[in-house]
Formats: structure tokens, sequence, C-alpha cells
């Protein structure tokens, strides 16, 4: 497998509308610095349920910075991104968080009407992963010239640092 690495840089904030990672056939690596939205859920009420009610949708903030530290952190932190394949290459890319040391990681994504949820961390078994390997990752999965929304919820005890969430296409 080549892994043709395609960076995912979370950053900070300022309030607005997301823009759509748009994955073309000439890039294989991709900044996502202000593509990405973050939430602190301060009062632990959100679900993957209620994520997409209006009120909650307005909570989210707009990163800008390359490296987004949260510090240590009681409450959960939701991000969201929307890709846009114009590829008409793979249909399937890797999702690496570069940072070893998080809890637990969900990534959520709607499959007609049914909410698709992966998860990994560093509290669940290493053989309970999608893919082996040192880093976390996910397997993307979704049909040419089509846009699809992620939500990724972290806990965690440890610092919250997401210094690298990259990808690449499998192949």
């Amino acid at each position: 497998m080549k892994f043709f690495l395609l960076v995912f840089l979370i950053c900070f904030p300022i309030f607005s509308e997301s823009q759509s990672i748009q994955l073309l056939e000439d890039s294989d690596q991709y900044n996502l610095g202000t593509k990405v939205e973050y939430l602190i859920d301060k009062e632990n009420r959100i679900t993957i349920d209620n994520i997409l009610e209006p009120e909650n949708q307005k909570l989210f903030i707009k990163n800008n910075s390359n490296i987004p530290e949260f510090g240590y952190m009681e409450n959960p932190i939701w991000l969201k991104f929307t890709i846009q394949d114009n590829n008409t290459l793979p249909e399937n890319w890797f999702l690496e968080i570069g940072y070893p040391l998080l809890d637990n990681i969900e990534l959520y994504t709607k499959e007609v009407d049914t909410w698709k949820m992966k998860k990994v961390g560093d509290v669940l078994p290493f053989l309970s992963r999608e893919i082996y390997y040192r880093h976390f990752i996910f397997v993307l999965s979704f049909p040419k010239s089509q846009q699809k929304t992620y939500y990724m919820k972290i806990t965690s005890t440890s610092a919250f640092q997401l210094d690298g969430l990259r990808s690449s296409p499998l192949g």
C-alpha cells in the first residue's frame, strides 16, 4: 500500500460556515486548516443524534490556526469537516490522527438515514483498530463527485493536541 499523505491540519477560532475540502486528481496532500470547525461541549449534552439541530450547528467555531492545542479538557470536543471528492482516482482514503494519546475518538458519517460510527483511542485494544498502525487511522470511503460531512468526537484525559490529521488514497 502506498501512503500519499494528505495533511489534515486542524486549526482554531472564529465562527463561520466551513468550506468543503476538495479532493482533486492532481493533489495528494491538503492543508485543511480553515476548513475544519470545532465545538467544545461544555455541558456534555451533544450527541450524534442532536448534532444537526440548528442550535448545535451554531456552536461550531471555524479553525484558523495550524495546530490546535486545547490543553487538558474534561469536556468532549466535536470536529466537523466536509469532503468533496472530485477525484477520478481512489474512492477510499486514510484519515490519520498523528497524536496517539487521545483516549476516545469517534468518527461519524451519515449513511442514508443512519449514523455510522468508527471508534479508536488509546483506551481501546490495539487489535480493535481498522488499520494496525501506531497512529489512529480511519478509512474514509465515498463515491466520486459527492460531498460527505464527517463529525468527530474526542474525549481524553491527556492534553488535546491535534498536530496531524493526515489522509491518503488507498492504493
